[in-house]
């Protein structure tokens, strides 16, 4: 039998964002929080996704583990075909990275959508995270028009970029009251907001999983954290 041995890179990540939310808190009330702030939203959707695509690599795994022992038992020698689809799965679950692909892949495999109506936490602050790491993590000018969208089909560059950032230009504005997304992302409550909806988010999640799935590091550290201070890291 495949024994598989796991390396949690969220909980990894984990230790940087209590670094860099260290450093983010002794700014407080200042200004220039940009060089924080962003590795933080970066830093912070790739735990959410971490902690989740853990989750679910594990439940296939275990599930694979199961079905071989059930092979095993009935004197099959080889893989079945349930087993190889299976494995590919999880190739593609592990291999290919991207919360929408999570979203479809939940959907499937738990039947629990990452993306359905909450009155625990705020769903639109988890889409505008997502949206956030992928135009910083690329390195994508962030362009904000001064007038409304004009174009049809969203097809203009700065239509279509505008089209993708309302949901989080909307957001900024309601937490911060800024005029724009630019002085929106400099205040210093950002991080902490998207911090605090992501760990109500995953506690939703998880409590529509297994009970006896096998539970992430990560997410027991990134409950146990309160933003801006010591928990892991020496103090």
């Amino acid at each position: 039998m495949t024994i598989h041995l796991v390396l949690e890179t969220a909980d990894s990540l984990l230790y940087s964002y209590e670094h860099l939310a260290l450093k983010h808190r002794k700014n407080e009330g200042g200004k220039q929080n940009y060089k924080t702030t962003f590795p933080l939203l970066i830093l912070n959707a790739s735990i959410v996704e971490g902690i989740l695509r853990y989750w679910l690599a594990n439940s296939i795994k275990e599930t694979m583990e199961d079905m071989i022992k059930q092979g095993t038992a009935a004197g099959q020698t080889r893989k079945n075909k349930a087993e190889l689809l299976l494995e590919e799965y999880l190739i593609e679950v592990e291999g290919n990275g991207g919360f929408e692909k999570l979203k479809a892949q939940y959907n499937f495999f738990f039947t629990v959508p990452l993306d359905a109506k909450s009155s625990t936490y705020d769903q639109d602050a988890i889409r505008a995270l997502f949206t956030l790491r992928n135009v910083l993590a690329h390195g994508t000018a962030l362009v904000a028009p001064k007038v409304p969208a004009s174009s049809p089909n969203k097809q203009n560059y700065v239509d279509s970029w505008q089209s993708k950032l309302q949901v989080v230009t909307v957001l900024l504005k309601k937490l911060t009251g800024a005029a724009d997304i630019f002085h929106a992302l400099d205040d210093y409550s950002i991080p902490l907001h998207f911090f605090e909806q992501s760990k109500l988010f995953l506690q939703e999640i998880r409590s529509k999983l297994p009970a006896t799935m096998k539970e992430s590091e990560a997410h027991k550290a990134m409950q146990a954290l309160r933003f801006g201070y010591r928990h892991r890291l020496l103090r």
